[in-house]
């Protein structure tokens, strides 16, 4: 027997946090990042989801017109809002962690047959009753298969947390953010409510957990470039530090400069330089796998870190990149094209400081920089800027 007083006061807490969660977003106080619009999302769902729920508790047994019809409709946003959560919850850790909309593009696809299944079932739910049912006198009851769409939840969070571990296995990725703080609450809350039929706590530890997660998103975008949406240099130098000090082995970093950005800034106004980075930016994301790591170095530069057992890898991924963008430029509406020149170095932790690892990155990048210059009939880089 569900008890009112305490499901209002529960479910009334969980609903002040997520509107102030929303309010916080409304008035601009976060940027612009791809994965607060999936924060934004979640924020919303969990909001549907508590209102339904507690609407769903003061419906049930109540007599009047369309009541039976608007519990049943409400019951069933419940289950859909709960498990598209669940798989957004997943595609937000995997663009925090990775920052990459490649491999997040990859991972819904891996995470969508287990949406589809519970949007299936909880449509045909609604005329065989194998979920839930609404009784005729419009009192609530679990079905035999109610334990599925818990299950498939269940394996979004447990997804969530492998994330963390993959990351920690290929070396270059930072543990910026525990996904127990959202996984946890939202665990034990689901498991006490599905264990205790009359008890509503899943909801209120969805709202909690985003709270936490809110929290964490404030030290993360510290290593996050506000333009590029990259990483930013302090990421690589903690990730540098990392590889030396742990003596991490096939790491190779890719240097790239902008050709000519100073005449894109010169000639098209820094709008246009701004956009270029943002343009550059997507192209090294689309150019990389989930393994690499993209960052925005300084400027105009920009390296690309990644670990690869094979040396041949790294030629194929400057010529991707080379292919990628030429594509750009063939297509684009900009007034601006864009080049790069690149340097590569393999970062042995054994006898080099990671200084050392970019200064050789750098030296490479420069030479072929020179190369770039000279194929324009032009001076070299250097000799432009020292005047020699």
């Amino acid at each position: 027997m569900a008890n009112m007083g305490e499901i209002l006061i529960v479910n009334g807490i969980g609903i002040f946090l997520l509107l102030r969660l929303l309010g916080s977003r409304a008035a601009g106080l976060e940027g612009h990042f791809p994965w607060e619009r999936l924060f934004t999302a979640m924020i919303l769902l969990a909001i549907l989801g508590t209102v339904s729920e507690t609407a769903s508790f003061l419906l049930d047994g109540a007599h009047f017109s369309c009541s039976r019809s608007l519990n049943i409709l409400l019951n069933t946003l419940c289950f859909l809002a709960s498990s598209t959560l669940g798989c957004l919850w997943c595609l937000y850790v995997e663009f925090r962690v990775f920052n990459s909309p490649r491999r997040m593009r990859k991972t819904a696809l891996g995470l969508l047959p287990a949406l589809i299944l519970v949007y299936t079932l909880t449509l045909l739910n609604l005329k065989d009753g194998f979920l839930f049912y609404i009784s005729e006198d419009n009192v609530y009851h679990r079905g035999d298969y109610i334990a599925v769409p818990y299950l498939v939840v269940f394996f979004y969070y447990i997804y969530s947390l492998c994330l963390n571990d993959i990351s920690k296995k290929n070396g270059l990725h930072l543990r910026t953010m525990s996904t127990l703080v959202f996984v946890g609450p939202c665990i034990l809350g689901t498991l006490i409510q599905g264990l205790c039929y009359g008890i509503s706590l899943a909801w209120t530890s969805v709202a909690i957990a985003l709270v936490h997660v809110y929290q964490q998103t404030q030290f993360l975008n510290f290593y996050t470039d506000s333009l590029s949406m990259l990483y930013n240099r302090r990421y690589l130098d903690r990730v540098l530090a990392r590889i030396s000090r742990n003596q991490i082995p096939n790491v190779y970093g890719i240097m790239i400069d902008v050709n000519d950005f100073k005449h894109i800034n010169d000639a098209y106004g820094h709008p246009s330089g701004d956009r270029a980075i943002q343009h550059i930016a997507r192209l090294l994301s689309q150019s990389i796998s989930g393994g690499a790591l993209a960052i925005r170095y300084a400027g105009d530069e920009f390296v690309l870190l990644l670990r690869a057992v094979e040396p041949a890898s790294i030629p194929a991924l400057i010529r991707r990149v080379e292919r990628n963008v030429a594509a750009w430029n063939e297509t684009t509406d900009e007034p601006f094209r864009l080049s790069f020149a690149m340097g590569c170095s393999h970062f042995d932790p054994t006898r080099m400081t990671p200084d050392e690892f970019l200064a050789d990155m750098d030296r490479h990048m420069y030479e072929n920089k020179h190369q770039h210059y000279l194929k324009h009939g032009r001076m070299g880089l250097r000799e432009v800027e020292t005047g020699t």
